[in-house]
């Protein structure tokens, strides 16, 4: 119940975000997301995808596209569901990838056997979010 309530409000919060950046809004699924992007390999993950929470228009001169993600990985007691959001924009320059998302345990265990991931400054951000890219200094520059 609570999980319907919580998505409920974020819903109507991110319907009002986009009406304040004149945005278009659809909370509809879509479950061709994952065609429509096939280059992005976090699109591709596991069954039962499809996108939700459609932002989209002119932002700044630029066409966006923002939504929310979901997909499930395992099976029985294994199975997980993952949510993620994404900002899909075109710019005139070429943009190397970045990946943002909670640091779990697993990475502090493979970061131990020399698989790290981008750290910053701040002590804080780094032990919370795990960081790629294939481009570190851009990252990191303005840290």
């Amino acid at each position: 119940v609570y999980g319907l309530y919580a998505a409920a409000k974020r819903r109507k919060s991110l319907q009002a975000w986009a009406r304040r950046c004149g945005l278009n809004f659809d909370p509809a699924k879509n479950t061709h997301v994952d065609n429509q992007y096939p280059h992005f390999e976090c699109l591709q993950r596991g069954r039962d995808r499809y996108g939700y929470n459609f932002m989209s228009g002119d932002w700044k001169g630029r066409d966006v596209l923002c939504f929310d993600y979901h997909y499930t990985t395992g099976s029985g007691k294994n199975r997980t569901t993952h949510h993620l959001s994404a900002v899909i924009m075109e710019t005139p320059f070429v943009l190397k990838s970045l990946f943002i998302r909670p640091e779990g345990f697993f990475d502090k265990v493979t970061e131990f056997f020399g698989y790290d991931d981008i750290d910053f400054e701040s002590a804080e951000f780094s032990r919370k979010f795990y960081v790629k890219s294939t481009n570190q200094p851009f990252v990191t520059r303005g840290t």
